[in-house]
């Protein structure tokens, strides 16, 4: 058992490494950018704060093929029932 160490023993040690290396930032993190550049969004000022806005265009089939291409289903809605808060 000499020389086993814990989990939180060798996090500390990478921790200790990591901060010694890396110079610590003053400025704040703009992490909502960042999240818009890698997704090609943007963001919007909203009630409350900051929205991140992520919009996609995705071409549809012809309705009738994709219907035709669909297995069989059956659905229920439950929520205009009724049913939703006591079944």
């Amino acid at each position: 058992m000499l020389g086993q160490r814990t989990l939180t023993d060798r996090l500390a040690r990478v921790r200790a490494a990591q901060g010694a290396a890396r110079p610590v930032s003053r400025q704040p993190a703009d992490r909502l950018g960042t999240l818009a550049r890698w997704f090609g969004a943007r963001t919007e000022v909203v009630e409350g704060g900051t929205a991140l806005v992520v919009e996609r265009a995705q071409p549809l089939p012809e309705p009738a093929a994709a219907l035709l291409a669909g297995r069989p289903a059956a659905y229920f809605d439950t929520e205009t029932t009724g049913l939703s808060t006591g079944a």
